[in-house]
């Protein structure tokens, strides 16, 4: 467009300097009528980038003509009014111009930026769901086939450069690092599905094992009770026989001491007869004696036989020692039967007592428990009862002795 300078003088008589603008009311006129026609068509580059060239020249021309103002301004403030009204209504009609240039730019910028704000919002959008799609697989404590879909569906996932644009690159390498982790995630997914399965597989071996070795070892006590109170019923069989087995050796103990008291009994009235016995032969050997004495003498008197003391003593001493040797013999005897009844006491005690040990070894540290048949335990049982036949047997022997 042709725009051409043109000298505008207000009011010539009492300016005192010339008023030069760049542009005449005639060209002003003929931008206005060149660019009110101008209409912008949405999308198009070519007809935003003509608005907006002609906005721009009305800009330069307004802003240029305000600047010429202010340099006629400064000589006299009238002739500056004259130069503002001048200037204001020389550029009067480009303002509604502007205006509505302005604002068809400033609508199409708003669409556009509107549409740029969708654009990205929408990319922005199609990324999220894309990370979350690449996350999807990496949860906490989802399972194998969770993460082979999410998996599947992460790798069928179309990163296109329709939709994501200038962030294309961008979404491919989310699509590559969600695709490596979750493979990864999988991969140590089923590392530890079959860890664990092999751990339960093992704890339910080992619980099986537990169990089987429980019901062995409740089998076993429960044969270990039941050979234990067979064992028992054996044993309080065999006491129940020591003790009737007791009660008549108690009774024949008690015959046995019943007929040592009657046999001590009738020793001390043998003992004692004796003794009278004793008594009465001395006596009556000390009247024999005493009676040959005497009539020795006498007929040593009537014989007028002198005899001497020395020979006197000497038969005394005859008779005296005749008279002791007698009673020794009888008190040697007496002596000789105590002494023995003591030794068989003492015997009997000691053999007894031997015979009580014996029975209660094989009661108490005799154990057959371990033993597995009916056959071994019948001949455990005839071994104790032999054994303990043959104990009671020599205690019965033992109490005999007299």
């Amino acid at each position: 467009m042709n725009q051409t300078a043109e000298i505008i003088n207000i009011d010539q008589e009492n300016s005192f300097v010339p008023i030069i603008f760049e542009l005449n009311p005639k060209a002003i006129a003929a931008m206005v009528k060149e660019y009110e026609t101008l209409e912008l068509i949405p999308g198009d580059k070519e007809s935003y980038k003509t608005i907006h060239e002609a906005k721009m020249i009305c800009v330069k021309a307004r802003t240029g003509t305000d600047k010429r103002r202010k340099e006629l301004g400064a000589d006299a403030r009238e002739w500056i009014k004259d130069v503002n009204s001048k200037a204001q209504e020389l550029i009067a009609p480009l303002l509604p111009l502007e205006e509505r240039l302005k604002g068809m730019l400033d609508e199409e910028d708003q669409r556009e930026a509107k549409n740029e704000a969708d654009r990205v919002n929408k990319i922005q959008s199609l990324l999220e769901d894309l990370e979350v799609l690449a996350t999807v697989g990496l949860q906490y404590n989802k399972s194998k086939d969770g993460i082979a879909n999410a998996l599947g569906r992460l790798e069928s996932f179309e990163v296109s450069a329709v939709d994501f644009q200038e962030k294309t690159e961008y979404a491919e390498q989310i699509k590559a690092d969600g695709i490596q982790n979750t493979q990864l995630a999988l991969k140590n997914r089923i590392d530890w599905e079959e860890t664990q399965a092999d751990q339960a597989r093992i704890a339910e071996e080992n619980a099986a094992k537990e169990k089987a070795l429980a019901e062995e070892k409740a089998a076993f006590e429960a044969a270990r009770v039941a050979e234990r109170e067979k064992q028992d019923a054996i044993q309080k069989k065999l006491d129940e026989e020591r003790r009737v087995k007791d009660l008549e050796i108690q009774k024949i103990n008690e015959k046995h001491a019943e007929k040592l008291r009657l046999q001590q009994e009738q020793l001390d009235r043998d003992r004692k007869a004796i003794e009278v016995q004793q008594q009465a032969a001395r006596a009556e050997k000390d009247r024999i004696a005493f009676e040959r004495y005497s009539n020795e003498y006498d007929e040593a008197v009537k014989l007028n036989l002198a005899i001497i003391n020395d020979s006197a003593i000497e038969i005394n001493a005859s008779y005296d020692k005749a008279r002791a040797e007698d009673e020794a013999a009888q008190v040697e005897k007496l002596k000789a039967d105590k002494k023995r009844a003591k030794l068989i006491a003492g015997d009997k005690e000691i053999l007894i007592s031997a015979a009580n040990i014996l029975d209660r070894c094989v009661s108490d540290s005799v154990d057959f428990s371990a033993l597995k048949t009916d056959e071994a335990q019948k001949m455990a049982v005839v071994l104790v009862g032999i054994l303990k036949g043959t104990i009671h047997s020599f205690e019965e022997t033992a109490r005999g002795l007299v």
